[in-house]
């Protein structure tokens, strides 16, 4: 049988969601609360009607939200988290494993983080964003976190290598750099 599939947006990006999996995870809260006709857990509001289960409320998004992270670790995806704190250390992924890598850097003052050398036969590069610049009447100068989302696509061992420096100058001396060793198991 053919598995439905819809996509839920979770802060800012596309996460995908298996509608079978959420709906048996629907059923089972609506169970656990004693079989009567009007049910109610939490924030999201459930009736039977006609042997169908529906939702009466509408924050259901967050429910689908958390449900997320279970549908995620039933179809095996896993994504490993990375920052600053994690420089020359190793970290163990699965081939099809994400890693999402944050890094702060000083916008206004012109040094950004760019990946070197990245290896294409080992990581796909999905995305690169930077969180917002500061509103008007946040502090000048903060800090933003720049974010990389990379998959892994083939078991060995391999090195993602970012240098933290100013475009218009030399990358052969960076102000900073971050440098992380992965093993990718099968």
């Amino acid at each position: 049988m053919a598995c439905s599939c819809d996509r839920l947006c979770k802060g800012g990006e596309l996460v995908q969601v298996d509608i079978l999996v959420l709906g048996k995870f629907l059923r089972q809260l609506s169970e656990t609360a004693h079989g009567k006709r009007m049910k109610r857990f939490g924030f999201v509001q459930l009736t039977n009607i006609g042997g169908r289960l529906s939702v009466l409320s509408t924050p259901l998004l967050s429910l689908l939200v958390i449900s997320c992270c279970v549908v995620s670790a039933l179809h095996g995806a896993e994504t490993v988290t990375v920052n600053k704190e994690f420089h020359k250390r190793e970290i163990k992924v699965r081939v099809g494993g994400l890693i999402r890598l944050n890094l702060e850097e000083q916008g206004t003052t012109g040094y950004v983080w760019k990946v070197q050398n990245l290896h294409a036969d080992h990581f796909e590069m999905l995305s690169e964003q930077t969180k917002e610049a500061p509103k008007p009447n946040e502090i000048t100068g903060a800090p933003i976190t720049r974010t990389w989302l990379l998959r892994a696509k083939k078991a060995g061992q391999s090195e993602l290598k970012l240098i933290n420096y100013r475009p218009w100058e030399d990358e052969k001396n960076p102000a900073d750099t971050f440098v992380l060793r992965v093993r990718i198991v099968p």
